[in-house]
């Protein structure tokens, strides 16, 4: 494997090795401009959490569209419309997550994390969709394997 795959029509970008190769984007997403995806990884090699804001993406070309390609092809995570995440950050979050005491509240995560409400909330929502968290008002518990 060259860690080379195709995201949509003509256009390559250069895949994590560590993950599996990242599907095609679905023809109706359009593909992404890979000056785009270079900025996008340059943001992240600088700070895994600290999602590029809106004003950013519009800077580096990513509408929600591009957002969408992305993630299809499993090159992001989007927790929210406008906040896109490296992939795999939802693993790394839950492991710092885990070694908070539990139930932990979004200050907590925060703090933890190292990150923005902007970024700690829709993170957690996401978490707490994927069912790896467990919400109760205020607060969160990592669920364990099985429960």
């Amino acid at each position: 494997d060259t860690g080379r795959h195709a995201v949509a029509a003509g256009l390559t970008v250069l895949a994590d090795p560590a993950r599996r190769p990242a599907p095609e984007v679905p023809a109706e997403v359009p593909p992404v401009d890979p000056a785009q995806w270079a900025g996008l990884r340059a943001a992240w090699a600088a700070a895994p959490y600290a999602a590029p804001d809106g004003e950013e993406l519009q800077r580096l070309g990513l509408d929600r569209r591009a957002l969408a390609a992305l993630a299809a092809a499993g090159l992001a995570i989007r927790p929210g419309p406008e906040l896109v995440l490296p992939p795999g950050t939802d693993d790394r979050a839950l492991a710092a997550l885990a070694a908070l005491d539990q139930p932990f509240t979004v200050a907590d995560a925060k703090a933890a994390l190292g990150v923005s409400r902007r970024v700690a909330v829709p993170l957690l929502e996401l978490l707490d969709r994927q069912r790896r968290t467990r919400r109760d008002g205020d607060v969160r518990w990592v669920r364990r394997t099985g429960s």
